[in-house]
């Protein structure tokens, strides 16, 4: 009986994983293609890194929690389609993901989704924030111990 429960612990970590890292690799496939830019900072590299990435990564250094910053760019709506495809692939019939914020205007779009904390416990361990026009888009993805108070502060710093 206990290897069955080990079994079955372990079959539904490795799917949850999957799924997780779906948004990662599918993000990656599509940097290999020529659709997005992708610059990702660590909170280690930060003061090696130039002023004008620097500017690029809001959050990184600022915020405590925040460990590291990717900021993938679709400059066209070509990318900015596959962005859409991606993002609802990997979380929107997620248990892990919560959606946050969803706000559709037309062309205009943002979404912000939230990947829980695997011990169950009050904060996100991942934000990933989309925002679009329809002929451009950006994705923003903030890692670390996303609590609460952390989330407020990114809220307010996207919303400029």
């Amino acid at each position: 009986m206990k290897k069955l429960f080990t079994l079955i612990v372990l079959i539904a970590s490795c799917a949850a994983i999957s799924r997780a890292d779906s948004f990662t690799f599918q993000m990656g496939n599509a940097v290999r293609e020529g659709l997005l830019t992708e610059i990702h900072v660590s909170k280690d590299i930060l003061p090696l890194v130039s002023p004008e990435i620097r500017k690029k990564i809001p959050l990184l250094g600022k915020v405590d929690g925040v460990t590291a910053v990717t900021v993938f760019t679709a400059q066209n709506e070509e990318a900015v389609n596959r962005c859409y495809q991606i993002l609802n692939s990997s979380f929107t019939y997620s248990e892990e993901t919560s959606l946050l914020l969803l706000n559709a205007e037309g062309k205009e779009y943002t979404a912000i989704y939230g990947t829980k904390n695997s011990q169950e416990q009050d904060y996100f361990d991942r934000i990933i924030m989309f925002t679009s026009d329809g002929t451009q888009g950006q994705i923003l993805v903030v890692y670390g111990t996303i609590t609460p108070q952390v989330l407020a502060v990114i809220k307010d710093s996207a919303s400029k």
